[in-house]
């Protein structure tokens, strides 16, 4: 049996607030969440208020046995709260700002996780936020010995300032994109098929020094390109894998921790994903 494996995320916590039901969002909570699921132990580093939101988002990852050990607590700004709404069958998503999150402070704690973690995985939203990108950048500095995977899909690429995405890349092993983010990477590439996304990404591999680069293309592809090999499979659904993007990073993760090809990565994702369930306590199957 394979030993358990800490993986740490930072960046945004939300409480997300359902007609029906209230459960953790944000990327550091979900990557954690899906850690757990996987297995795993999962940290989430990020920053809530002292409010009732608080609470009742601290109860939920206490119930999901993420370690909450790390998650600040802001005295002035409130816990991030992601309103959901669904009228004549669209669903509006609506995230209240400013939040704890965007505040993030330097705790010399952090350095001892850093050691620890076998893996740190961030965001592209971290970048947006100057306070919290500073804290994340020595975070991931410091977490030398860790695999460390960016995701640069969580907003759209025209969002983002290069210099940021740059400095990201400089600092991870891995990469999570899509194709808007491959071609602003790559503006001399058109991104329209499988052959020209393969050699975006290898140009990125290349100019970043990164280990691989994972991303979904069309429709229900998961493609993955190393220096040694690329691999691109069908199954399942984009929207699917997108619902459950946070356990598709994660799985990705986990797998490359495990040494595995590219072919047995996508395999893995794609059963991770189709497996994950949002009841507390839930696992998924990694042998």
């Amino acid at each position: 049996m394979s030993r358990q494996r800490t993986i740490v995320s930072i960046g945004q916590a939300h409480l997300a607030e359902w007609p029906d039901r209230t459960e953790p969002a944000g990327f550091a909570l979900r990557v954690a969440m899906s850690a757990v699921q996987l297995g795993q132990k999962g940290i989430a580093i990020s920053r809530i208020g002292q409010d009732d939101t608080a609470e009742e988002l601290t109860s939920h990852l206490v119930e999901c046995k993420v370690d909450t050990s790390h998650l600040q607590t802001d005295p002035d700004l409130a816990t991030g709260r992601l309103i959901i709404q669904t009228v004549g069958g669209q669903t509006k998503k609506t995230e209240i700002s400013p939040a704890a999150h965007d505040n993030l402070q330097w705790d010399y704690d952090l350095d001892d996780v850093a050691q620890v973690a076998d893996a740190v995985v961030f965001g592209a939203k971290t970048l947006l936020a100057g306070q919290a990108w500073t804290v994340v950048h020595r975070f991931v500095t410091a977490a030398q010995t860790a695999l460390r995977m960016v995701d640069l899909t969580e907003v759209p690429a025209e969002q983002l300032d290069r210099s940021n995405v740059t400095t990201a890349l400089e600092l991870s092993e891995v990469a999570f994109v899509n194709d808007a983010m491959l071609g602003m990477l790559n503006p001399g590439i058109t991104i329209d098929s499988v052959e020209s996304w393969s050699a975006a990404a290898q140009n990125t591999l290349k100019h970043n020094e990164l280990l691989l680069i994972a991303g979904l293309g069309d429709a229900d592809q998961l493609q993955i390109q190393s220096a040694d090999e690329f691999h691109t499979a069908p199954g399942g659904s984009e929207s699917e894998l997108e619902d459950e993007h946070e356990m598709l990073v994660t799985s990705l993760v986990y797998g490359i921790l495990q040494g595995w090809t590219a072919e047995k990565l996508i395999e893995f994702s794609r059963h991770a994903v189709a497996h994950q369930s949002r009841q507390p306590g839930a696992s998924i199957p990694v042998e």
